[in-house]
């Protein structure tokens, strides 16, 4: 019956601490892969996948997976990857050869029904972290990743003379 489907997920501002703008895709998918629970899923999504990534995922497409709120309109893909048995690790090698959009704008990672990890447009893009999280788990995500974590700017009225003066 309709009244029987499950609501899609999201991760809600106000559930989530807000790391700042992970900058770098490739960086941000070894950050998952090191610091995300291994039940846990990941949750690509884009309209434009690589063809041999998109075949990998779906031959490695996660049976329990959930409908998440999408992150764009239109015609996307989305695939769901189980984290277990080293599948991101090897989803990981194959995305070295291509950039970020060719993989996916928008992913996210989720465990039952709770989203642990919403990133809008991965690697160039805000990243929350669900406050669920052990404080370990969010300051080994930061340690993971390093540089390509950055504050978001600071915008005042003083701020608009810094860049003239330096």
């Amino acid at each position: 019956m309709a009244g029987d489907r499950e609501q899609p997920l999201e991760l809600r501002r106000s559930d989530a601490v807000d790391l700042g703008y992970a900058i770098d895709f490739h960086i941000l998918l070894r950050a998952i892969d090191e610091t995300m629970p291994e039940d846990a899923i990941l949750y690509l999504e884009g309209d434009a996948t690589a063809p041999a990534l998109a075949e990998f995922l779906r031959e490695h497409e996660a049976i329990d997976r959930r409908e998440l709120v999408a992150n764009a309109d239109g015609n996307v893909v989305t695939f769901h990857l189980p984290l277990a048995d080293g599948k991101l690790g090897e989803l990981r090698a194959l995305a070295e050869d291509y950039a970020a959009p060719e993989v996916a704008f928008h992913l996210a990672v989720y465990r039952r029904d709770e989203v642990l990890l919403w990133a809008h447009d991965a690697g160039d893009g805000s990243l929350l972290l669900a406050r669920s999280l052990p404080d370990a788990t969010v300051d080994r995500m930061r340690m993971a990743l390093g540089n390509s974590l950055r504050p978001y700017p600071r915008h005042s009225f003083l701020a608009l003379f810094r860049s003239r003066n330096k």
